[in-house]
């Protein structure tokens, strides 16, 4: 009897946006909710590698080495054809003859008596010892973060120096643009308005923290309502759901506790910057107005690459989904939308 179909009903989808690919992953993230598939956290829990927008073939290549099988992979840049690439990797998983293909290639060579002798074991990089803020030697590592990550800016590389659980130094580049998602947005603003594109905005920003945060119930109430606001007529219970997500989210002291004070800017921490997207989402909604989103600096990568360094890892990610409004380019200074 042929299990497959049920072991793969609901595979686990590794999410990657490339620039360019808003509208993409968007799409991919709605029909993923409405069929009960989970998103993966790591190519570890992933069947599927989806790669939503243009090309980032060399960083996506490393995810896919990553993914135990079976697996499938695609690229989707064409939002109508979400359903149908999730449906084609699906039947992949069950081609029993293509995944013992997979299988066979992706087999080990033997060692060599000089791969033994090698300086850096299974091509690994070795840490280097340096002293830290404290004055400890400590091991230092050289970790790229990106672009190739679930719930990351697109086309967002952080060069990091790790000594222990710190980022002792960070540098910040982009692949694509500093605004990769700005078109879209600007498309939605023509679309549905500028208000319900604002609200949107800031509600995409919202999942990916709560996604971070490991919140995943609010985060799929989040993105319903997000999908809600950019469809051509909303619901009606949009508005009242909005609210109610502002007042949960808002309110929660176990996610207060997470991100405040959480590399903070002129006494605006992570907690403060995702109540305020709250508050102007809710604004937007019940105004018909886009209200002002001031960015945090002129120099928005300037700005990640001061915060970052002397950050914990454990708070790294909830800062950056922090800046997501201005690092993907969905909000610039005084809410003009570019």
């Amino acid at each position: 009897m042929d299990l497959s179909r049920f072991a793969f009903a609901r595979p686990h989808v590794l999410l990657i946006e490339a620039p360019g690919g808003t509208g993409a992953r968007l799409a991919l993230e709605r029909v993923l909710r409405e069929r009960g598939c989970p998103l993966a956290d790591s190519p570890a829990d992933a069947d599927i590698l989806a790669v939503a927008g243009g090309p980032l073939e060399q960083f996506a290549d490393r995810v896919w080495e990553q993914l135990p099988g079976p697996r499938a992979r695609f690229d989707l840049s064409d939002p109508e054809y979400a359903a149908a690439e999730l449906d084609g990797a699906a039947g992949q998983l069950r081609e029993l003859s293509r995944q013992r293909a997979d299988a066979a290639s992706r087999r080990p060579p033997l060692l060599s008596e000089s791969d033994m002798d090698m300086d850096m074991p299974a091509g690994l990089q070795m840490a280097d010892r340096e002293p830290d803020r404290d004055g400890l030697q400590l091991d230092v590592l050289h970790l790229p973060w990106g672009p190739a990550l679930p719930w990351w800016p697109a086309g967002l590389v952080v060069h990091s120096r790790m000594q222990g659980d710190v980022l002792a130094d960070a540098q910040v580049s982009r692949i694509g643009g500093e605004t990769p998602a700005a078109g879209f947005w600007l498309a939605a603003a023509d679309s549905v308005g500028p208000a319900r594109a604002g609200a949107a905005a800031r509600l995409d920003s919202l999942t990916r923290l709560l996604a971070v945060a490991g919140w995943e119930a609010e985060r799929l109430r989040a993105q319903r309502i997000r999908d809600d606001l950019l469809s051509a007529e909303p619901p009606a219970q949009t508005h009242q759901a909005l609210r109610r997500l502002h007042r949960r989210v808002g309110r929660s002291s176990t996610l207060a506790r997470m991100c405040a004070g959480v590399a903070g800017n002129g006494g605006v921490d992570v907690t403060a910057r995702y109540r305020q997207w709250l508050t102007d989402a809710v604004a937007a909604v019940d105004t018909g107005a886009d209200p002002p989103a001031a960015a945090p600096a002129e120099d928005i990568s300037g700005l990640l690459t001061e915060l970052l360094t002397g950050t914990e890892l454990s708070a790294a990610r909830l800062l950056v989904a922090s800046l997501d409004p201005w690092l993907s380019g969905a909000l610039v200074s005084g809410g003009r939308r570019v």
